[in-house]
């Protein structure tokens, strides 16, 4: 918190990939999600995945970028967001959020003259990288009563629906194959004929 009025903007990082040296090495290899072997590069996962998002705290849309000016002596809360790609099971995920912030001095290393006022404001910018880690494993759950189209090769589930007027209930056992207990699993129903 600051005296004075403060910009904060929040950008998923564009690096192409990073030296597993630098950016791991000041932590245990313990504590990492994955292990890695010394001099090795690791490749942005948001260049590949297109994964890591910033909520914007107001609309709560996710976004690559995000800027915001907060009141003097208050404070915010940012939520980074990974959406697991559809086409991985199981990645290293690894990124950084650069983060400037900005705030208005009196006095300070550089100037920006607003032509609104009659003195010059003067401001005072930063900057923060966070390192963004992690191991995707993407749930896997089979339908008992799946089956698979030869024509497409996906794995369909067949429902049988009369052509009677209100709501049916279909009752779809599913068996979690996932290394942990609980997920959370969104379906998508299409009517074919």
């Amino acid at each position: 918190m600051t005296g004075k009025d403060q910009s904060i903007s929040l950008t998923i990082s564009r690096s192409a990939h990073y030296k597993c040296d630098d950016i791991f090495g000041p932590y245990n290899r313990e504590e990492l999600p994955f292990s890695y072997k010394d001099g090795t590069l690791i490749k942005n996962s948001e260049l590949e995945h297109n994964c890591w998002f910033i909520e914007n705290p107001s609309s709560k849309e996710l976004q690559k970028k995000l800027e915001v000016t907060l009141p003097a002596q208050s404070n915010q809360e940012f939520i980074v967001v990974v959406k697991a790609p559809k086409n991985r099971l199981q990645s290293r995920i690894v990124s950084f959020i650069d983060i400037t912030l900005t705030d208005q001095l009196t006095s300070g290393e550089e100037k920006h003259v607003s032509h609104k006022k009659s003195e010059p404001v003067v401001k005072k910018s930063s900057q923060i990288e966070i390192l963004l880690l992690g191991y995707l494993d993407n749930p896997r759950i089979k339908c008992v009563k799946q089956l698979v189209n030869q024509a497409s090769g996906q794995e369909i589930v067949s429902l049988a629906v009369r052509k009677a007027n209100g709501v049916q209930k279909f009752k779809l056992p599913f068996k979690n194959m996932s290394s942990y207990l609980d997920s959370d699993i969104e379906f998508a129903f299409i009517r074919t004929s």
